[in-house]
């Protein structure tokens, strides 16, 4: 997300290490009856020659926060001061605003909070001829409703689709069917996300939610929340997340079929999760169609809150703020007459 963004540092699978990486080279060396090098030199050459590791960061670090600390505060100018303070002031507000959305008890309003999780590269298993091989990337969309703590997951392998804006956001909208055909009751939907903006914070899920909204009878008003840049603010999909990795770790998993049978084994809090594999048919094209709208004109690298309303899904109302009640109105969708 933000601090491996800007490396090229790539990460190995974390059951190796250099020794055990060292006792298989030799062992394929002896196996093909050439010399090898002694493990010294071995390690010399990894270390030196290669960026790579095998624990990839336990979290997060946020960019604008890290630079602004490694700013001598008497060296710090006052245009500099004053960006770290409207960052600061925008993640206070973002936690409060979390707070009273998790306080709500009005039950036809859900709280839903969703994530892309690591990425499972499978098979994992300790097999060493399998340590080399190109591996199998399964995605996995996690979603939790606030009220009920019910975790809702959506898996697909790259072979169906990748990890873009169209994909995430068909994922997104087969979670909220799922949701919104176990909650009938509701007429409203609050979502929160992290910022990424090819992910989450774009035209094509803006497009996805207004077809969404548009078509389910029941919805009448989307209210979508970003997290800060750099500061989650969904921990409850953190908690499923390592629950997850929790309940997988050390084990053998040769395929997604096995992934999925593990997954709806799993009942974090208490709940049963639902768990689907995605199929092709279930991506749908909303890029192209988003394309027909004018949402150039919405910014979303600045959004923090957008709204989507039944009564005119060709509007969207955006919060630039959480900090600031003003909202404007951007009508990004030709009416059809």
């Amino acid at each position: 997300h933000y601090c491996r963004a800007t490396t090229k540092r790539q990460y190995l699978d974390v059951s190796l290490s250099v020794p055990k990486m060292y006792k298989l080279y030799v062992e394929k060396m002896l196996a093909d009856s050439l010399p090898f090098v002694k493990e010294w030199k071995y390690n010399q050459i990894f270390t030196h020659e290669y960026n790579l590791g095998f624990h990839k960061p336990k979290g997060d670090s946020c960019d604008k926060c890290a630079e602004f600390k490694a700013i001598p505060s008497n060296m710090r100018t006052p245009e500099q001061i004053a960006a770290n303070k409207k960052h600061e002031d925008g993640k206070e507000a973002v936690r409060t605003q979390r707070h009273e959305d998790v306080a709500i008890t009005d039950p036809k309003t859900l709280v839903v909070s969703f994530d892309l999780e690591n990425v499972f590269a499978l098979p994992r298993t300790t097999v060493s001829s399998a340590f080399y091989k190109c591996k199998l990337n399964v995605y996995n969309l996690t979603a939790v409703v606030n009220r009920t703590k019910e975790p809702f997951c959506a898996v697909w392998t790259e072979t169906t689709a990748g990890r873009s804006g169209n994909d995430l956001a068909s994922a997104i909208i087969h979670l909220l069917d799922a949701i919104t055909s176990r909650h009938s009751d509701i007429n409203t939907l609050i979502l929160w996300s992290d910022s990424c903006v090819p992910q989450n914070r774009n035209q094509i899920l803006s497009y996805a939610l207004q077809l969404f909204i548009e078509t389910n009878e029941s919805i009448q008003k989307i209210v979508h929340r970003y997290c800060e840049p750099g500061h989650s603010s969904i921990q409850d999909v953190d908690t499923l997340h390592s629950n997850i990795e929790g309940a997988i770790k050390g084990l053998e998993i040769f395929s997604p079929l096995t992934l999925i049978r593990l997954l709806t084994k799993l009942n974090p809090a208490g709940k049963e999760m639902y768990v689907r594999m995605l199929k092709p048919d279930d991506f749908k094209d909303y890029k192209s169609l988003a394309h027909c709208g004018q949402y150039d004109k919405v910014g979303y690298a600045s959004v923090s809150e957008l709204t989507y309303s039944a009564s005119d899904v060709r509007t969207l109302r955006v919060r630039r703020c959480m900090s600031k009640s003003e909202a404007q109105s951007f009508t990004v969708l030709k009416p059809v007459y």
